[in-house]
């Protein structure tokens, strides 16, 4: 199922590390480090099944040859501790195809890392069909066309992470939309969401690998993992609602198959799983809402439920509150100055400004104009003297 994972590191000299060998172990690829005059062969990595590098438009042709491109990069340092190359790992949606996949990294990278100047090398890993990911190493210097000049400070901001942290997500989900899944992600803590989980570890194949020395070190990190996946369990068994607001933060309602992914993933064997399956189905707030169009049963919550009740109850309140309908001329006057407006959107800007409710209702697919269209009534409201507040449940 569909996780959210994305994680920031800096690939430096302080900790004895080069960008080329990076970049060489990330692509699968054999490259030679110029400075220190060493090759790093990384040739028989399996598992690696994309790998471009995207730059800015315009950028000269030596960037998109992996070896010139870090090989600069490590040319231009010149201090003992330079930082080289910030790295980001993101978990990609198993449920999308390669194609899709791949797709999706690219809009992601070139809108939020390419557009600001950055050169970025990306390489998706799928050693295992359940975890597809993607590496993205990123240049931290502005790009000239003989090598690099400055380090960009800005791209340092940690809000800029925060952002991307956050967007990644929006992308992600908006993907899985348009191929037609229910699954979502939300890179929010389990704290900011109000859901009483404590986080899981993430373990990795080198668990089950380790040799020697390490082995000790991974025994206590599988059980700290198995700790806190029991507990978790534990507080879905006398909590089933906990898993409810899993279910339904991301939408409004779920299938049994759905239900059983959350528990196999925070329950540690089968028994615990099925003390906790049978506490969501028994809980009172479980709603069964019965079989969808194609027949499968589907479920709510009653927390889910209430709000959607209250939703309906503050409309019901507006639309008798007063209307909201603007001129004919402020509308026209809106039109005239976007004349970019398909006869579709036209047709839904009047709706939205010339109804005699205070409740307007508008539904479109992701990226058929929704927000451009919203801009173009947002100046007819102001023109006609309303006051204008915007907000969202995600996104910008």
């Amino acid at each position: 199922m569909a996780i959210y994972r994305f994680s920031a590191q800096v690939i430096g000299r302080s900790s004895g590390r080069s960008a080329v060998a990076a970049a060489a172990y990330r692509a699968g690829e054999r490259l030679r480090d110029e400075r220190i005059g060493q090759t790093w062969n990384y040739e028989r990595k399996l598992g690696v099944v994309h790998k471009e590098i995207l730059a800015p438009e315009g950028a000269p042709e030596w960037v998109f040859e992996r070896s010139k491109l870090w090989n600069a990069v490590e040319k231009r340092e010149l201090r003992r501790d330079s930082s080289l190359s910030r790295e980001i790992q993101i978990a990609l949606p198993s449920e999308l195809t390669h194609e899709q996949q791949v797709e999706l990294v690219r809009e992601f990278v070139r809108e939020q890392f390419v557009s600001h100047g950055m050169v970025a090398d990306v390489c998706v890993h799928r050693a295992e069909p359940s975890n597809p990911h993607v590496h993205v190493m990123l240049t931290m210097r502005s790009l000239e066309p003989d090598g690099f000049g400055n380090k960009e400070r800005s791209w340092r901001d940690r809000k800029l992470l925060f952002g991307w942290r956050s967007s990644w997500s929006e992308y992600a989900n908006r993907a899985l939309e348009r191929a037609g899944h229910e699954e979502r992600i939300d890179h929010r803590s389990y704290a900011d969401r109000n859901i009483a989980l404590e986080p899981q570890p993430k373990l990795g194949r080198q668990v089950a690998q380790a040799p020697g020395d390490s082995r000790f070190m991974m025994e206590e990190r599988l059980e700290e993992y198995r700790r806190v996946v029991f507990e978790n369990g534990e507080r879905i068994r006398e909590q089933p609602e906990i898993a409810l607001r899993l279910l339904t933060q991301q939408r409004a309602t779920f299938r049994r198959e759905d239900l059983l992914k959350v528990l196999n993933t925070h329950t540690l064997n089968a028994e615990q799983f099925d003390a906790c399956l049978a506490a969501v189905m028994a809980s009172p707030a479980l709603v069964k809402l019965g079989p969808d169009a194609k027949g499968t049963e589907r479920f709510s919550s009653r927390e889910m439920l209430d709000k959607e009740e209250t939703l309906l109850e503050l409309g019901e309140l507006l639309s008798i509150s007063g209307e909201h309908r603007v001129a004919e001329a402020f509308t026209a006057q809106a039109m005239a100055t976007h004349p970019t407006l398909s006869s579709e959107q036209r047709q839904a800007l009047t709706h939205l400004t010339s109804g005699s409710d205070s409740v307007a209702l508008l539904e479109g697919h992701a990226g058929t104009g929704k927000s451009f269209l919203l801009g173009a009534a947002r100046e007819a409201w102001q023109a006609h003297g309303y006051l204008v507040v915007g907000g969202a449940l995600a996104g910008k």
